[in-house]
């Protein structure tokens, strides 16, 4: 048995005297000479086991996959049936940590492992935790040492790339937090708090470890864990299950067990009652009734709370573009769900026997049966070119959905100067107009910065040659219609939008809609 374990439970029975009142337990101790990790692996990374020879024993080594930073890597490790029906579990454990890029992250998380995340946090992070501590991204190129992602500590040597320890108490009904870190003799406190509040408020219990990172190829260690568990001694631990079934009482996944004590109230959490697919992807589940609140737990009977969710199929839709009877074509089809999240989206013009029709916005609904209709009328057009269609030059690094005229992608027509100085030009050319004359030309457009654009109107003629016609688009607003007057294409020529000054434009364009004057 290592050292640190006999200092751990000394320090561990010195703080149980303010605990006088809740019965303590051990319930998880493990120093990893016998070569356990404990940590599952989950996603890209490696745990195993091996000698550290910075303290001359065995402790669970963490090595992220070369490709972290295209996603995160994660191992847990779970003991919520241990500390099922604790007021307070305190945990305490020994670590060491690289010195990674600030712009990347990594931390060990307590959390309660059913919580639903807060703050649009993924599972994998550090949303819903009672305590982080770590290198968190602080996105300042500066690496700061974080606890609950106080980004105020740039002394880095303090805490990176050296064994520290630390201590949480988790305060489970009064939902709070004190912890204490030092160095791993505990001989120096480098940070401690009392009584931060939970993250997430729903959280119900302690009963989970992660470690997570976002950062290629990084170590990190973890030794000398101890959780104990601080109980009422009149408490009873039991347990309750959540079902998940249809109308018919058909079984539509496991079932979720939690841990709690006799007397105590139970329901669903929001987790629980998220919406959920079968194994095809093709039927959505969602949450209908079940979930009711303060319901006893009892002893000697199993505690079920049965969650009933309507099934709905995906189905095939279309919807018909119409002139008043007559049918133009089909505007959109896709796959969806009649629960009012898929969305039909469809374009604002639309060619028939040579004629162009146009639309109305809204240019898109929520799917509400297999076959619909979208009404059009005559556009008045004669040339028409979506932007994603064209021939470009640097084609464009991005794309979004310009909903406001057609609800279809718009990318992004761009130029700039590269750092040395060199002027990259950018281009987007239709194709040859066979009928030229004098047009009136509309281009919906947004862009990504706030600072006005310019683009060049040119003509390409037919044997090649790039004329500027001396007008230009201009982008005044974040958002807008770029319309031209009298502006004359000869036969046989194209339009070319041109960027030739070097300065990045950001702006997506979404079609080229030219009417004849």
């Amino acid at each position: 048995m290592k050292k640190i374990l006999l200092l751990a439970l000394v320090v561990l029975s010195t703080f149980c005297t303010a605990q006088a009142d809740l019965t303590e337990t051990v319930v998880l101790q493990n120093d990893f000479e016998k070569g356990e990790t404990l940590f599952e692996p989950v996603s890209r990374i490696s745990v195993s086991n091996k000698m550290s020879s910075d303290i001359g024993s065995k402790v669970v080594h963490f090595r992220t996959d070369y490709n972290s930073i295209n996603g995160y890597s994660f191992a847990t490790v779970h003991f919520g049936s241990k500390t099922a029906g604790a007021r307070k579990v305190k945990i305490e454990f020994d670590f060491y940590m690289d010195e990674v890029n600030p712009n990347y992250a990594q931390y060990f998380t307590i959390r309660d492992g059913n919580a639903v995340p807060e703050f649009g946090k993924t599972v994998y992070s550090d949303g819903g935790a009672f305590f982080y501590l770590g290198e968190c991204r602080s996105g300042q190129g500066v690496n700061y040492w974080s606890i609950n992602g106080d980004y105020t500590s740039k002394d880095t040597k303090s805490y990176f790339n050296k064994w520290l320890h630390v201590m949480v108490l988790v305060d489970v009904k009064g939902k709070s937090v004190d912890y204490t870190i030092t160095t791993k003799d505990r001989g120096i406190v480098l940070n401690e708090a009392k009584e931060i509040p939970f993250a997430n408020k729903r959280a119900m219990s302690c009963s989970q470890i992660d470690f997570f990172a976002d950062v290629n190829s990084t170590d990190a260690y973890f030794d000398n864990l101890v959780i104990t568990k601080y109980s009422d001694p009149s408490s009873v631990p039991t347990s309750y299950n959540v079902t998940f079934k249809d109308k018919d009482g058909a079984v539509l996944k496991p079932k979720m067990v939690y841990f709690c004590n006799v007397g105590e109230t139970f329901m669903a959490n929001e987790l629980d009652l998220n919406t959920f697919f079968n194994k095809d992807g093709n039927v959505k589940y969602i949450y209908k009734s079940g979930n009711i609140p303060g319901v006893a737990v009892r002893s000697g009977r199993e505690n079920n709370i049965n969650l009933v969710f309507d099934a709905h199929h995906q189905i095939d839709y279309s919807v018909k573009a119409m002139k008043g009877t007559e049918e133009l074509g089909i505007a959109a089809t896709g796959k969806g769900y009649i629960d009012g999240t898929s969305i039909a989206a469809w374009n604002k013009y639309i060619k028939h026997n040579g004629m162009w029709y146009e639309t109305v916005a809204p240019y898109s609904k929520y799917v509400d049966s297999e076959v619909s209709e979208v009404q059009y009328r005559d556009a008045y057009i004669e040339y028409f070119f979506e932007c994603e269609d064209l021939t470009m030059s640097h084609a464009a690094a991005a794309t979004e959905i310009h909903s406001g005229y057609s609800g279809s992608q718009a990318p992004r027509h761009y130029g700039y100067t590269t750092p040395d100085g060199v002027v990259t030009t950018s281009y987007w050319s239709t194709p040859a107009l066979e009928r030229g004359g004098i047009f009136t030309m509309k281009i919906p457009y947004t862009r990504s910065s706030k600072t006005n654009s310019t683009i060049n109107i040119c003509i390409q003629t037919p044997d090649g040659e790039i004329k500027d016609t001396g007008r230009t688009l201009t982008s005044v607003a974040q958002e807008g219609l770029f319309k031209v007057d009298n502006l004359e294409i000869p036969d046989g020529c194209a339009l070319v939008l041109y960027n030739k000054v070097g300065k990045n434009s950001n702006i997506y364009m979404d079609y080229i809609a030219l009417s004849r004057k």
